[in-house]
């Protein structure tokens, strides 16, 4: 299929336009409508009259064709400059008016009708399941700041805040245009976000990457000295780079790790109201049972063989002594609060025990191991931790990122043994896995890339309709945010607890 990429909006505005529409001062007519003909008064001020009028006219349709060719190219009802200007330059009258904020489509999906498609019209979204409609790489693609910032933007005003920030720590390693997207999807100003960089990714992909973060006030990459694989090699380093750039970026509530192919499926607004139902505490998944086979035991992992301890650990002598390491294992996709952040990054030393778990390069699954172990090793008192005899009783309640592991996958399509998405797989998605879950994984761009734009239209549209209701409820109960609330009461003692109290979840 051929596409165009013809731009059709080579007038793109400026971020910092207002958007605000312009009344005329009924003081004066502006000199720039004057048409330089003099027309002789008759004595009566009849043609006066008739010259006030047709100016009217002559008014009121510029205003119209403005917005008109502003709805069109910008997808935002907003004038050109933020104001009209007189010949002097002075600016007339603001009126503020209220931001109609529009999702672009790319080429590829511009017939692709969201809307049935989202509502499950089984019908319309088969054809599109079986002639699936790949992302086309754009290779005009306009990096300047200007175009970045519209792309991302769409539209949208620094004074859209709810004071509540989040961070973003997403290892990538190709598929800018797709990452651009989701980006702007559920972008706020509010928010924090870094790109930690394959090292050995295509040099394009880094300049856009690098673009991107120079274009954005609020968008991070550290320098790209990480070799990443699917295996999951150095996956923590580049989360661990993100980290020590981010906890240095004010206000933040909580950090979600991310990886290149994972979909939000909610607003900043959303997000925000379900880490607070979890609030004092991380989302992490545990399985359950220690992950020896991912455990070179031949290695020093005692607390001193690691350099753990430092001399910004807030332990006592004898917390020390009783401090160990409880290895665990689960998605590296987590969510962090704040302070286990900097705990992580200014209270102890991990090095060594990523360089430890990163393994050998045959081993695989090595990212999965490191949050996962942080947060059951209670005695080393991470912020909003678990506990070890808990492993296991999470996967009903953890709500980072939704996967499918075997079982019923609806585009028979596999990647590293996980259900890559589709466009029929967009209504769930929308539906019951966004009530309990932040992120789905993973929409491959190359495969269906007309589901993945319905699912970041879906979500750009809430922020402007109005956000959807989540599963509060479930969200609420999650063991490891109890066990936190229970601990904070001081009615948990870290040394005799055994977990009896929390059922175990579904694997």
């Amino acid at each position: 299929m051929a596409i165009s990429y013809r731009r059709l909006n080579n007038e793109y505005s400026d971020v910092e336009q207002q958007n605000e529409v312009c009344a005329l001062s009924n003081t004066e007519t502006p000199s720039i409508w004057h048409t330089g003909i003099h027309r002789p008064s008759n004595g009566n001020g009849s043609t006066r009259w008739l010259d006030r009028a047709r100016f009217a006219l002559l008014g009121f349709a510029l205003f119209f064709l403005l917005n008109q060719l502003e709805f069109v190219n910008f997808g935002v009802f907003n004038l050109r400059s933020g104001f009209l200007k007189l010949t002097n330059g002075e600016p007339l009258k603001k009126i503020p008016t209220k931001q109609i904020l529009l999702f672009r489509r790319r080429p590829e999906v511009a017939s692709v009708d969201c809307a049935r498609v989202i509502s499950g019209d089984v019908n319309y979204t088969e054809k599109f399941s079986k002639g699936r409609i790949p992302l086309i790489p754009n290779p005009n693609l306009d990096m300047s700041c200007s175009g970045i910032r519209d792309r991302v933007l769409m539209g949208r005003s620094e004074q859209e805040k709810i004071n509540y920030s989040i961070a973003f720590a997403r290892d990538v390693h190709e598929a800018y245009e797709y990452l651009e997207m989701q980006l702007a999807a559920s972008y706020s100003f509010e928010n924090h976000y870094c790109y930690s960089t394959d090292s050995k990714a295509p040099r394009d992909f880094q300049q856009k990457i690098r673009m991107l973060a120079a274009c954005l006030p609020n968008v991070y990459t550290p320098p790209e000295k990480n070799v990443m694989d699917s295996a999951g090699h150095n996956i923590n380093r580049g989360h661990y780079d993100c980290m020590t750039v981010l906890i240095e970026q004010p206000d933040w509530k909580y950090l979600v790790l991310q990886q290149t192919f994972d979909v939000v499926l909610h607003t900043h607004r959303e997000m925000a109201e379900m880490f607070k139902l979890i609030e004092g505490t991380n989302d992490v998944e545990i399985v359950e049972g220690v992950p020896w086979g991912r455990i070179n035991k031949e290695l020093d992992w005692s607390l001193p063989g690691l350099g753990f301890i430092t001399n910004n650990t807030m332990m006592s002598q004898e917390e020390v002594s009783k401090a160990k390491i409880s290895f665990g294992k689960g998605y590296v996709q987590a969510s962090l609060m704040r302070a286990a952040v900097k705990w992580i990054t200014k209270e102890v030393n991990v090095e060594k025990l990523i360089t430890q778990f990163n393994g050998k390069p045959s081993d695989y699954g090595v990212d999965e191991q490191f949050i996962a172990t942080l947060q059951v090793s209670e005695t080393l008192r991470m912020p909003g931790g678990f506990h070890h005899t808990c492993a296991g009783r999470t996967n009903d309640w953890y709500m980072t990122r939704y996967t499918i592991w075997g079982g019923e996958c609806k585009t028979n399509n596999w990647r590293h043994g996980q259900c890559v998405f589709g466009i029929e797989d967009a209504p769930s998605l929308t539906n019951k896995t966004a009530k309990r879950f932040l992120m789905g994984n993973k929409f491959v761009p190359d495969f269906d890339f007309a589901g993945y734009s319905c699912i970041n239209e879906w979500v750009f549209n809430k922020t402007r309709d109005g956000d959807q209701p989540f599963d509060a409820d479930h969200i609420i109960k999650n063991p490891q945010a109890r066990y936190n609330r229970e601990k904070l009461a001081g009615r948990i003692d870290i040394y005799t607890y055994n977990c009896s109290d929390i059922p175990k979840g579904k694997k």
